[in-house]
């Protein structure tokens, strides 16, 4: 077909494909291939956003997303995060460290919150600390301390991720932080030495203007975590992303494999974060071509970031991806289609392929006033509240697929792959690639999962217009499947759940859970 547009014919008929017999359609036979380490996915918990822990219909919703893990207390959060009072820190309170960082505005120091605030307010368009410390500061506070974050873990069973504030905090305070959180029932195991420490911003710059002075910090506070919590697996935050961070990851990682103990090793990893940027170009997805360079574009452009922030230094340490989405700007046409969530499904797939990561964080669970990166519904009380986004959706389903795993494969299939071209880079599409860039990409990607009982789960994601008729009776033979499924235009989706044996139907752009 040559466009999308040109697909609601299709989809009258995937939407009763179901109750036809004799439909001619592709076959396809999915096999297993390569054995991968069972990931664990779940969201980033800024919960600034967001309904509180104790809410009933709260944990309900964050159970319907089957979620594995939580990241507390988010993401930029974490730079400025007061654990004690559960929430960031005030302008008066970042006075002290503006002084300490040398961290001056028009060439001398600020004193008076009240001028940080006015400053942070005409600035927050041009650096991202004036940005955050704003948005923070402008949010009422919604204190999500230690103890309402273990009501979170405890209500939807996860197991909980804590990114540590390396900037504006200390290692005993953080530290304590820890020792509270046991104190509270939650188990430590997966920490984070801060976050986006490479970023063009006036605190991390200034606090790590090298890569050795974040050097100084991992293994100082790996050091005092492992005394305390001998189990715990530690990220640190890889770089290569500017002129300061240049050479980040290979330093970083020689020093870890130099200083660290070897019985440690295993429990370092390096922490990636991937947004796929539609500022421009913009992809026209009711048009077919351009449906596919969509889709097709998480697997050019991680690619792409792997290489430039030589991302191939890390090597001896696996991965942690603990956030990732789309980033487009207003009216946001991308973001709840269901090109949205097929997007997502291709963001994860090409995030196992190219780094094998085994730690996933959506961003994030969702938001009262700002729609992008929402897993649930939660800016209008109407049917919609507390449902979720096609990300939602589709993050769930993987969710589920992963939930209790204890083995965990990625399959080869002998579907036909489109070849798709991104032109080079220019004043209106300045995110292409730097030359024109062709690339074979397989629209069709499913994954296995055996829990300990050998009971198997397989996720099948179709991203083409084609029906498909799929052969797995080698990985599974009858069970039920529920289809999502819907035109990528559409800002909605249908669920369909139904017995099978021996060969799926398979509708055109599709998410599909296969358990037994």
């Amino acid at each position: 077909m040559s466009s999308i547009k040109t697909a609601q014919q299709l989809f009258l008929i995937v939407s009763i494909f179901f109750s036809l017999i004799g439909f001619t359609q592709e076959v396809v036979t999915i096999t297993l291939d390569q054995s991968l380490s069972p990931p664990l996915m779940g969201y980033n918990s800024d919960m600034s956003n967001t309904p509180t822990w104790s809410n009933p219909e709260f944990s309900k919703a964050l159970n319907d997303l089957h979620t594995n893990t939580l990241r507390y207390p988010g993401g930029s959060n974490s730079l400025y995060w007061d654990w004690q009072t559960g929430w960031t820190i005030s302008y008066q309170q970042l006075i002290p460290f503006l002084y300490k960082y040398n961290i001056k505005h028009n060439g001398r120091f600020i004193q008076d919150p009240q001028e940080l605030k006015a400053i942070a307010k005409e600035n927050r368009t041009k650096n991202s600390f004036w940005r955050q410390i704003y948005r923070y500061n402008a949010k009422p506070p919604k204190y999500n301390t230690i103890k309402e974050f273990a009501q979170g873990i405890k209500a939807t069973q996860s197991t909980a991720v804590f990114t540590l504030n390396i900037t504006t905090s200390h290692l005993e305070k953080e530290l304590s932080m820890l020792k509270a959180a046991k104190r509270e029932g939650i188990k430590i195991e997966y920490i984070e030495l801060g976050n986006e420490i490479y970023a063009k911003n006036l605190l991390t710059s200034a606090v790590y203007p090298s890569v050795d002075n974040y050097i100084d910090t991992c293994l100082l506070w790996s050091e005092a975590i492992w005394k305390e919590f001998p189990n715990a697996k530690i990220g640190v935050v890889g770089g290569d992303r500017n002129k300061r961070t240049q050479h980040w990851n290979e330093q970083l990682s020689k020093a870890l494999i130099r200083t660290i103990s070897k019985t440690n090793h295993s429990q370092i990893y390096f922490i990636l974060h991937y947004y796929s940027y539609f500022k421009e170009p913009k992809y026209d997805f009711s048009i077919e071509r351009e449906f596919k360079q969509l889709m097709a574009y998480p697997k050019m452009d991680l690619q792409r970031v792997l290489k430039n922030t030589r991302w191939e230094k890390t090597s001896y340490f696996s991965t942690w991806v603990t956030e990732y989405n789309i980033i487009e700007n207003k009216p946001y046409s991308i973001n709840n289609s269901w090109a949205h969530g097929l997007l997502v499904a291709s963001q994860i797939n090409q995030l196992l392929q190219q780094t094998e990561s085994d730690l996933f964080h959506f961003h994030s669970i969702g938001a009262q006033t700002f729609p992008v990166f929402a897993a649930l519904h939660l800016m209008n009380k109407d049917d919609t509240y507390l449902t979720p986004t096609t990300s939602g959706i589709v993050t769930a389903a993987w969710n589920k697929l992963c939930d209790n795993a204890s083995q965990f494969y990625s399959t080869t299939n002998d579907h036909y792959n489109w070849l798709i071209t991104y032109p080079k880079r220019s004043a209106t599409a300045p995110n292409s690639p730097r030359n024109e860039k062709k690339i074979n990409f397989n629209p069709l990607h499913a994954y296995v999962s055996y829990d300990k009982d050998n009971k198997v789960k397989l996720l099948i994601v179709n991203l083409s217009s084609d029906s498909l008729d799929v052969k797995v009776d080698s990985i599974i033979d009858k069970g039920h499947i529920t289809h999502h499924f819907g035109l990528p235009t559409e800002y909605s989706y249908k669920t369909k759940t139904l017995p099978f044996k021996s060969t799926l139907e398979i509708p055109p752009y599709s998410l599909n859970l296969v358990e037994q």
